[in-house]
C-alpha cells in the first residue's frame, strides 16, 4: 500500500525500493507464489511498473518473466506482457515490442488479426471502421456503453503500445490497423479506458485521407470520453495523440506547446513516463517551429528532457531531444557552426544516427534541412530534404509535417532559382501543392503558409512585377503575425528585404531586415541575428 501511495505521488524510486524490500520479506523464487499467491502477483506487476518507470529495464524484465514463469492464466499474463512492451519500446527494441503485441490481441481472440499486415489488411480495416464511425452521432460516440471484460480493457491497452511500436517501425500498416481496430472494439464490445486513444487515433486516419471535418469530430468526441474514465495513464497518449494531429485543425499552433507540456506532467504523476518523455517532445518541437518560446529558455528546457530522458532510460525519444537542442543551439549561435549539426546537442551526429530508429533518423534530418534553410545553406541538406519529400508522402498526413513541407518547398524553390534546375521547381511546386491542398479540404489554420509560399513563388519562380510581389509579401508577415508566429514573421521580413535588394531598392530593404533582425533577436536568434549581420552587413550597418 506504501509502495502504491509513493507511485500516486510520482516517487518511482521510492515505490520501487519498497517494492523490492517488500519483495524479499516475502521470499524469492517459486515458494513465495504458493504460499501468497495473489499478494506475490500483485507486488509483482506493482515492481515491474516501478522497475520500468525509473530505467530499471533489466530488474523489469527479470519481474515480467517471473510472473510469466508462475501465472495461472492467460489473463493473469496481460499486464506483465504490456509493460514488457512498454520496455522493449524503451530499449528501443521496437520490432519485438511489435511482435509480441500483435501475438498477444492474436491469443485474445477477439477478431482476425492476420500474421502480416499487408496494405490490404489495412484498407479493410479503414472502409469497415470509418463507414460504421461516420453514421454515429456525436452524443451516441460520447456515451456508448462501458465494458467490463478484462481482456477487453487489456486488449485496448496493448493496441495502443502496438500503435506506439509500428510507428517507431515505420509500419504504416500496422499503425493503421491497430489504430482503428482499436476504435471498432470499443464500439463492439463496449468502452475501455483506451477508447478515448481509439477515437482519436481514427480522427488521425481521417485527416490522413483528407477528410479533415470527421477528422476534427473525431477528435472532440476522442476527447470528451477522455472525461469519462478519467485515466491519467492513457490520457497521456490520448491528448498527445490530439494535440500533434488534430489540434491545429480548428486552433492556432502556437500555444499548443504549453498543452502539450501540461500533459508531460500528467504522464510523470500518472507513472507513464514514456507518455511523459513524448509529450516533452511534441511540446519543445512546437514551440521551436512555432517560436513560441525564447531559445534561451527552450534550450535549458530540452537540457532538462534530454537528461530526464537519460535517467529513465528512454532510448527512443532521447535523441529527438538531443536534435531539438541542437536545432536550438545554432539558431543561439551556441555552436561551432550554423548548419553543422554537432555541438553541446549532439556530441556525434553519425554516432547518434547509427544508433537510432528510422523514425527518429528522419526526424532529426528534418531538423537539419529546417536549420539550413533558417541560414540560406540550401545545398548543405538538400538530400534529406528529397528523402523527407518521399517519407511524408508515403507514411504520414500532410498537416503533421507543415513546418517540414514549408522548409522543404523554400529549400528547393531558391535552388531553383540559383541553379534552374527543373527538377528542384518541380518539387518545390509539389510541395506547396499539398500544403495548398489541404486548405482547400479545410485546414484554414493553414492559410499563412500558403500565403508566405505564394510570396516567394511570384518572387522567385514565376518572375512577377515588383509591385505584385511586394503587398504579397506584406500581406504574408501580416498573416505570420496575427497568427502568432514570430520566427516566420522574421523570416519573411528577410526574403521581402532581400528581394528588395536584388531589385535596386535598397532604403525598402533596409526597413524590412532591421524588423527582421529585431524579431530574430528577439527570439534570441542571435546566431541567425550575426548570419544576418554579416550577409547584410552594408544595408545593416548603414542601418544601425
Amino acid at each position: 500500500d506504501a509502495a502504491s501511495e509513493l507511485r500516486n505521488t510520482s516517487a518511482f524510486e521510492s515505490a520501487a525500493s519498497l517494492t523490492r524490500i517488500a519483495m524479499d520479506l516475502l521470499g524469492r523464487g517459486v515458494d513465495c507464489w504458493k504460499r501468497n499467491y495473489n499478494l506475490t502477483l500483485s507486488l509483482y506487476n506493482l515492481n515491474a511498473a516501478m522497475e520500468y518507470c525509473v530505467g530499471n529495464q533489466e530488474a523489469c524484465d527479470n519481474c515480467v518473466m517471473a510472473i510469466i514463469a508462475n501465472t495461472k492464466t492467460m489473463e493473469e499474463r496481460y499486464n506483465a506482457y504490456y509493460i514488457y512492451m512498454e520496455n522493449l519500446g524503451a530499449l528501443r527494441r521496437h520490432d519485438e515490442a511489435l511482435r509480441l503485441g500483435l501475438e498477444l490481441i492474436r491469443k485474445l481472440k477477439k477478431g482476425y488479426v492476420p500474421r502480416r499486415v499487408t496494405p490490404v489488411h489495412m484498407l479493410t480495416e479503414v472502409i469497415r471502421t470509418i463507414s460504421m464511425v461516420r453514421r454515429i452521432s456525436d452524443e451516441k460516440l460520447i456515451n456508448h456503453e462501458v465494458c467490463e471484460d478484462e481482456s477487453i480493457i487489456l486488449y485496448g491497452r496493448a493496441l495502443m503500445s502496438i500503435c506506439t511500436a509500428a510507428y517507431f517501425c515505420n509500419d504504416k500498416e500496422v499503425l493503421v490497423f491497430a489504430s482503428l481496430r482499436s476504435a471498432r472494439l470499443s464500439l463492439r464490445y463496449g468502452y475501455t479506458k483506451a477508447t478515448s486513444f481509439g477515437i482519436c487515433a481514427c480522427g488521425m486516419v481521417c485527416g490522413a485521407l483528407g477528410n479533415f471535418k470527421e477528422a476534427m469530430r473525431l477528435g472532440r468526441v476522442g476527447l470528451k470520453v477522455a472525461t469519462r474514465f478519467a485515466c491519467p495513464e492513457v490520457d497521456t497518449m490520448t491528448y498527445f495523440l490530439y494535440y500533434i494531429m488534430l489540434y491545429h485543425m480548428d486552433n492556432k499552433n502556437v500555444g499548443n506547446g504549453d498543452n502539450l507540456m501540461k500533459m508531460y506532467q500528467v504522464g510523470l504523476d500518472s507513472g507513464n513516463v514514456g507518455g511523459a518523455c513524448m509529450n516533452a517532445c511534441g511540446a519543445l518541437s512546437v514551440h521551436l517551429n512555432a517560436g513560441s518560446m525564447r531559445l534561451n529558455r527552450f534550450i535549458a528546457a530540452a537540457e532538462k528532457h534530454v537528461e530526464e530522458a537519460g535517467l529513465y532510460k528512454k532510448k527512443a525519444l532521447r535523441p529527438v531531444l538531443m536534435g531539438l537542442q541542437q536545432f536550438a543551439l545554432n539558431l543561439a549561435g551556441r555552436s561551432s557552426s550554423y548548419t553543422t549539426f554537432e555541438g553541446d546537442g549532439i556530441k556525434n551526429l553519425d554516432e547518434v544516427l547509427r544508433e537510432s530508429d528510422a523514425a527518429t533518423v528522419r526526424y532529426i534530418c528534418f531538423m537539419m534541412v529546417n536549420c539550413s534553410a533558417y541560414f540560406w545553406e540550401w545545398e548543405e541538406h538538400v538530400t534529406e530534404a528529397k528523402i523527407g519529400v518521399r517519407y511524408a508522402s508515403e507514411t504520414k498526413p500532410g498537416y503533421f509535417i507543415l513546418f517540414d513541407q514549408f522548409w522543404r518547398c523554400s529549400t528547393f524553390l531558391h535552388l531553383y532559382e540559383k541553379n534552374h534546375k527543373h527538377a528542384m521547381k518541380r518539387l518545390a511546386l509539389q510541395e506547396f501543392k499539398r500544403i495548398r491542398r489541404n486548405m482547400d479540404l479545410g485546414l484554414e489554420n493553414h492559410k499563412t503558409f500558403v500565403t508566405m509560399l505564394e510570396a516567394e513563388l511570384a518572387a522567385r519562380l514565376h518572375g512577377k512585377p515588383f509591385d505584385v510581389v511586394m503587398p504579397m509579401y506584406d500581406a504574408s508577415i501580416l498573416e505570420a503575425q496575427q497568427d502568432g508566429y514570430n520566427n516566420f514573421t522574421a523570416v519573411m521580413r528577410e526574403r521581402a528585404g532581400e528581394y528588395c535588394l536584388r531589385k535596386g531598392q535598397p532604403e525598402l530593404a533596409k526597413e524590412y531586415l532591421a524588423l527582421s533582425l529585431g524579431g530574430f533577436e528577439q527570439w534570441g536568434a542571435n546566431g541567425k541575428a550575426s548570419q544576418m549581420r554579416s550577409k547584410f552587413k552594408e544595408v545593416l550597418s548603414e542601418t544601425e
